[in-house]
Formats: C-alpha cells, structure tokens, sequence
C-alpha cells in the first residue's frame, strides 16, 4: 500500500500553480498533484473557475477525475457539471460505485438524467443506476450500492 501523500500548500505554490495554468504547463500540474487524494484535490479546486478546474481534472487519471468531482460539495459540483457535456458526465458516472452516480445524476434535471444513461459505455452499470433512480435519493434503496462481492467462507 503507497503511503498517503499529505496535500498543502503554500500562497507561493498557489501562484506557481496558476502560472502552470496559464501556460498550459501540464507537467507540472500532473506532477504537483501525483498521489494527492481526491478529498485533497476537491478542496483545492476551490482556488479556481470551472474553467481551470475542468482543464485541471482533464489530466487526472479518469477514475480520480470521478472521484474528486464526487467529493464536491453538492452545490459546487451542481455548478460545475453545467459546464460539461452529456457524454462526459456518462464518463464520470462510468467511473463511479453505483449508488455515487446515483447521486449526481439525481442532480440533474430528468431529460439530461435519462440522456446521460443512454450515453454511458458500461450498461449494467446504467442499469444498475436506473434501479437505484427508481428510489428517493434519501430512503434506503437510493441511498445502496448494487456492487456486490462474493467471498468464500474459508478464505
């Protein structure tokens, strides 16, 4: 197991991060954020637009893409999943446990919902998703996952 990466940072880093930005410097910003958590990143995001923050999560790694723009707080991601298209939110819900695409498709109005779960690569996954729809996001049924795993007793 890699040891946590403890994320801080300076106004000084803050400033080289930003000028990266405008460079398009994307070395450094893959660099600066290699094995950072994506709680981590969600925070840090703060420091920026949609705009950045977008071009910010387009060099991550798909799957920590996914999981940072899950641990935005709910008003800030519903902000910042404005700026996508259909296709890349049906990425981002591709990437996640069930019940958290769940989560941010209930978010969405319900011709954009229905539009991201046609466009989504992985259709059990989607299905999956449109039984967990069928629950109000706060009662049990939409609040679990449909992930399962089997494990022999012995083991």
């Amino acid at each position: 197991m890699k040891p946590a990466i403890i994320f801080e940072f300076s106004k000084e880093f803050l400033e080289r991060f930003k000028q990266a930005l405008d460079l398009r410097d994307n070395a450094f910003v893959e660099e600066s954020l290699k094995g950072v958590n994506a709680a981590d990143i969600s925070a840090f995001l703060d420091e920026f637009d949609h705009v950045e923050c977008k071009y910010i999560l387009g060099l991550l790694d798909v799957d920590l893409a996914a999981n940072v723009i899950n641990d935005l707080d709910e008003d800030i991601r519903d902000k910042f999943l404005e700026t996508f298209e259909t296709n890349e939110i049906a990425g981002i819900v591709d990437h996640l446990e069930t019940d958290d695409g769940a989560d941010i498709l209930y978010e969405l109005d319900p011709e954009e919902r229905e539009e991201v779960i046609r466009s989504m690569d992985n259709e059990e996954k989607a299905r999956n998703i449109l039984e967990l729809l069928d629950y109000k996001e706060d009662i049990a049924g939409g609040l679990m996952a449909k992930e399962l795993i089997k494990a022999n007793l012995n083991w």
